[in-house]
């Protein structure tokens, strides 16, 4: 007959840490976590800044593939573009949040005014 011995820990709730130091963990990693991604986002070249933030995408369908729409298209193109830029009418992000359009928005209601007036305009993005 062979004997196993079994040592058996009690574990009790002092042995894991307070809710409020693990809140503060949290917070100090979401911090640098943030912090560190903006500042290598701000880094990167403007055209890969622009290219890289979507304004809507449209879901894969039987007749289309998926397909999105960055900022770079959107303030580059006019309404007589090609393929995915010739939808890109004035009001394309305003068609999105009401749902009139097969592609679904990606960013805050209140960014498209002042994308809107950027493309309009023709504001200048490059930078000096």
């Amino acid at each position: 007959m062979l004997w196993v011995s079994v040592c058996v820990s009690v574990v009790s709730a002092s042995d894991f840490p307070s809710s409020d130091f693990v809140r503060r963990r949290v917070q100090l990693f979401e911090k640098s976590f943030v912090s560190n991604a903006l500042r290598l986002f701000s880094s990167l070249p403007l055209d890969v800044r622009l290219s890289s933030l979507a304004l809507a995408v449209r879901a894969v369908t039987h007749e289309s593939r998926y397909v999105h729409v960055t900022l770079a298209d959107f303030l580059q193109t006019t309404t007589s573009g090609e393929g995915k830029v010739a939808e890109l009418s004035s009001d394309f992000l305003e068609q999105c949040a009401a749902g009139r359009t097969e592609f679904v928005s990606c960013i805050p209601d209140a960014l498209y005014p002042g994308i809107s007036h950027a493309r309009r305009d023709k504001v200048n993005t490059d930078p000096l």
